[in-house]
């Protein structure tokens, strides 16, 4: 949202696998019942990535109304747009290339206007509010949506602990080498040169007072406890699988990700080494096809992952 590249933050398999899954199907009628979704909506999805929540608020509604899913970085667009065309949603859903200080459509043209943990990246909360309500219709509703990890204390990444793989403490010793150097010398200087916030978690005790001083009233406030366990029957064998596979994708990519920064900015001090990437990513590699190997083993072993929501609703 904040630049040509905001994958230097977060890779593209990330946006879109965990968004996937922390607003599963389940959940998503109730999602849209508390955001005002409906057929014939004209939605704007600020901050949208890849496009996930585009693309099912695009089937919710329906022929007559239209989704407006809004980023400034172009990567992350083209990928969702690619998406939303293989799934044959082309007709009403657009892709706008926009910063969310300048939104590309006219005035009073939607009804309802959403962001997902998009404000906790930003620095100027009042001129954000102000420009998502110069597109609300009279009427209309914005709903800001940020979330925290839950436990609190529980990292942002899993990496399937306690699942009887030999080399886990070797892994799990060189992935937090690798980011946590990446958090303390490439973290500040993307965050300067892509002009975000610091990841601000005190902005969700505020919201509703923000969102009052810029004019919104009704103020709703709602939760969702996004829960993920492949121990989950409701899952199944072959979708624990996918989620494996993707998931490991994923980390494999952060991994490139971060080490690509370190060696652009911090290298000489960082002491993560060519040889340390190369381990890691052989590493994952293995447990990767150790899990799928041995799937049942996650009933058995692997708990749950939990983000808690607040979703913040006012009406224009």
């Amino acid at each position: 949202m904040f630049g040509k590249d905001w994958t230097r933050l977060q890779p593209i398999a990330e946006l879109e696998l965990l968004r996937r899954y922390r607003f599963s199907q389940q959940y998503l009628p109730l999602l849209f019942e508390h955001i005002r979704v409906d057929e014939g909506t004209y939605v704007a999805d600020v901050g949208c990535g890849t496009g996930y929540l585009s693309r099912q608020m695009a089937l919710a509604v329906g022929e007559e109304g239209h989704v407006f899913a809004i980023d400034r970085d172009s990567g992350l667009l083209q990928t969702g747009c690619s998406i939303a065309t293989q799934s044959n949603l082309g007709r009403n859903i657009s892709f706008v290339n926009s910063d969310v200080y300048n939104i590309a459509l006219e005035d009073n043209s939607v009804d309802v206007a959403i962001s997902v943990s998009l404000f906790i990246h930003l620095k100027n909360h009042n001129a954000a509010i102000n420009e998502i309500m110069r597109i609300l219709r009279p009427g209309g509703y914005l709903s800001i949506i940020e979330g925290t990890p839950f436990p609190a204390t529980k990292g942002t990444v899993d990496l399937f602990e306690n699942s009887g793989y030999t080399d886990d403490a070797r892994l799990i010793e060189l992935f937090r080498k690798i980011d946590e150097a990446w958090c303390e010398h490439a973290y500040p200087r993307v965050t300067k040169e892509l002009n975000i916030a610091a990841n601000c978690q005190g902005l969700l005790n505020t919201l509703p007072t923000i969102m009052k001083k810029a004019g919104l009233k009704n103020i709703e406030m709602n939760g969702h406890f996004s829960v993920l366990s492949l121990a989950d029957a409701r899952i199944g064998e072959s979708a624990a699988k996918s989620y494996i596979q993707e998931y490991f994708s994923y980390l494999e990519e952060l991994v490139d990700s971060e080490w690509l920064e370190l060696k652009a900015i911090a290298q000489n001090i960082s002491k993560v080494k060519n040889s340390d990437v190369y381990e890691l990513k052989q590493l994952l590699s293995q447990k990767r096809d150790y899990l799928l190997e041995n799937i049942q083993l996650l009933d058995e072993n692997l708990a749950w992952d939990g983000t808690v929501f607040l979703i913040s609703t006012g009406q224009k």
